[in-house]
């Protein structure tokens, strides 16, 4: 059997990983809490599918827009921006105004929701007349994505098991009417667990340089609210290639190592 050379294999492994690295830096992980209590933890849907696992987690805590100062989940600084709005789902409009409404009683939130500050508040439209609410995410580097939205009433027992649905969308162009699109629906029904199209829901997108996530929520004849939105980086296939060619090369050169000291002695 032909060993590869020692130096041709440190150069593969040296390669693959950090070039693997540099791919992988692309696209951001970001977390978010909407409403009027601050949330810091990793009781969420994304830690518990370990679609991020990191124990400190930086998260953005905002109930109005916001242009600047959104970190991404290891706190570093991001161009992100969110605007939201409200309206239909046919006519969203992302100059109405939206409020913090928070939960109200004991009794009114249960289950995975019970004592976590993500899920006990959360942003509504700010007019009687309107249904929907919708959000646009702006800044985001060009790679592929998945998301992660709560969205869950807590001002009433009555109101907490209402079925959410998700609209959501990628463009270079402000994205006002969703109608078209197939909505993931949050049924809110059974909430013992994390547990997608129940407590939560999951999509994926991939966006290009210059396009904004835009989302728009509401409940069929009742008003939508957002609690918590997180968005995470998901590696390229080529990444994944790159950083298994390095794991083989890896051990290839170990067992060269292992092969050449084995028979020099």
């Amino acid at each position: 059997m032909k060993i590869i050379p020692q130096h041709l294999l440190q150069n593969i492994t040296k390669f693959a990983v950090v070039f693997g690295m540099v791919v992988t830096c692309h696209g951001q992980t970001v977390l978010f809490n909407f409403g009027g209590t601050s949330f810091t933890g990793t009781d969420t849907p994304g830690n518990n599918t370990g679609a991020w696992t990191d124990p400190t987690p930086s998260w953005n805590n905002i109930s109005d827009d916001t242009a600047s100062g959104i970190v991404d989940i290891d706190g570093s600084a991001t161009a992100l921006a969110v605007d939201f709005g409200a309206g239909a789902i046919s006519s969203m409009d992302y100059g109405a105004a939206v409020r913090v409404a928070d939960y109200i009683g004991g009794a009114d939130v249960d289950g995975i929701f019970d004592g976590n500050t993500m899920a006990e508040s959360q942003l509504v439209r700010d007019s009687g007349g309107l249904i929907g609410i919708g959000l646009e995410l702006s800044g985001l580097q060009a790679g592929s994505y998945e998301f992660y939205l709560v969205a869950n009433r807590s001002d009433s027992a009555f109101n907490e098991a209402r079925n959410m649905d998700v609209y959501y969308s990628t463009n270079s162009s402000t994205v006002t009417d969703f109608s078209s699109l197939t909505p993931l629906t949050q049924l809110n029904d059974n909430r013992v667990a994390w547990t997608e199209g129940e407590t939560y829901v999951r999509g994926t997108f991939t966006i290009a340089t210059g396009e904004s996530l835009y989302l728009a929520v509401e409940s069929p004849g009742f008003v939508g609210v957002v609690n918590s939105l997180e968005v995470v980086a998901v590696p390229e296939p080529s990444t994944v290639l790159l950083l298994l060619v390095g794991i083989v090369a890896f051990l290839a050169f170990r067992n060269g190592k292992a092969f050449h000291s084995k028979n020099s002695s």
